[in-house]
């Protein structure tokens, strides 16, 4: 239910070699996908990666991630992505926030995953709907749950 309702993307990556003591991820930003993102993972540790995220496609692209405290935290993340999601006043504490990024620009950051639930999204603009409303990338599909599982 809970990939039905924020309508999920993901698919493998390449990643790079990693360091010593953490694991690489390579994120690839496309129109309108979010690429190489973790499966849910049945992790017993807590996890150290290298976050590598680069924009593959023609548009600008961001990639912001969010610790969720449970799955009670949807309907106020569903009603903030609604209102138009700005890194400002997230409901949940950030994991990790590019700037946006042009095509073929990329970001690194080291993320560290403690066991939970976690959003990936993209809130670049893209245009109004019928209504008037603000249309952002994450409503075309860039947004994404996965589980780290203890």
């Amino acid at each position: 239910m809970l990939h039905a309702l924020l309508g999920l993307l993901v698919g493998p990556s390449p990643a790079t070699a990693p360091a010593a003591t953490e694991s690489a991820r390579t994120v690839t930003l496309v129109n309108y996908a979010l690429v190489g993102l973790p499966a849910d993972s049945g992790s017993s540790t807590t996890r150290d990666e290298q976050w590598t995220v680069r924009n593959a496609g023609p548009a600008l692209h961001q990639l912001l991630v969010l610790r969720l405290r449970d799955s009670t935290d949807l309907p106020e993340v569903a009603a903030w992505i609604a209102r138009g999601a700005s890194v400002l006043l997230p409901p949940a504490p950030i994991v990790l926030n590019t700037d946006a990024l042009l095509r073929n620009e990329s970001f690194t950051q080291r993320v560290r995953l403690t066991p939970g639930l976690y959003l990936a999204l993209c809130f670049v603009p893209q245009g109004r709907d019928a209504a008037g409303e603000i249309v952002d990338h994450s409503h075309l599909g860039m947004r994404y749950t996965f589980v780290v599982r203890p």
